[in-house]
């Protein structure tokens, strides 16, 4: 029915960014390290001057996916690839538990990243924001970015630090609660 076409062409707008990762990867994957932070470079100017164009995200996810493989010893598979590519066009990719949904997000977090966008990473517990910054922290870092983690017990006058990362990890809990404390803050210096 209506449901499974309109699922179907969904899923092939998603596949169309594949053979524009695998063009860039080929010549990323002979680039030595300081040839990745060059590009690195390169690629985060181009996002800022003309934004999230197929072409960038894709040499963007091809690098992702470079240092990755360097840095962790974890590549992206196609569909990772394909749910970072919905994730960044603010689509809600839904994963199984176990089919990568912490690497999947570093294709979209890191190239908002590069473009200047200020990347929340959100989580429904501690553990899993802890251990996913410390496990993706490695692939952030070797793309120049840097990664905070705002958990329970981190101090109210620390967190202000950990947001200022190009990338934050948080629970849900913990970003609502800063929120509202902030917004107290705000009412209370007379700002709003």
């Amino acid at each position: 029915g209506y449901v499974e076409r309109r699922f179907h062409a969904c899923f092939a707008a998603l596949e169309k960014i594949l053979p524009l990762i695998e063009a860039h990867a080929i010549h990323l994957g002979k680039k030595n390290d300081a040839g990745l932070r060059s590009e690195t470079i390169r690629l985060g100017l181009e996002l800022r001057r003309y934004g999230f164009r197929d072409d960038l995200v894709a040499g963007v996810f091809a690098l992702v996916r470079e240092v990755s493989g360097r840095t962790i010893g974890k590549r992206h598979f196609d569909v990772q690839l394909m749910g970072g590519w919905a994730l960044l066009k603010g689509m809600v990719a839904e994963m199984e538990t176990g089919e990568g949904k912490t690497l999947t997000a570093t294709l979209a977090a890191s190239t908002a990243a590069l473009a200047g966008v200020p990347v929340h990473v959100l989580t429904v517990n501690d553990y899993l924001t802890r251990r996913d910054a410390d496990e993706m922290g490695p692939v952030y870092r070797a793309l120049g970015l840097s990664v905070g983690c705002v958990v329970h017990d981190v101090p109210v006058n620390g967190r202000r630090n950990e947001y200022l990362c190009d990338i934050t990890y948080c629970t849900n809990k913990e970003i609502v609660f800063d929120y509202l404390r902030d917004r107290l803050t705000l009412d209370e210096m007379g700002g709003a």
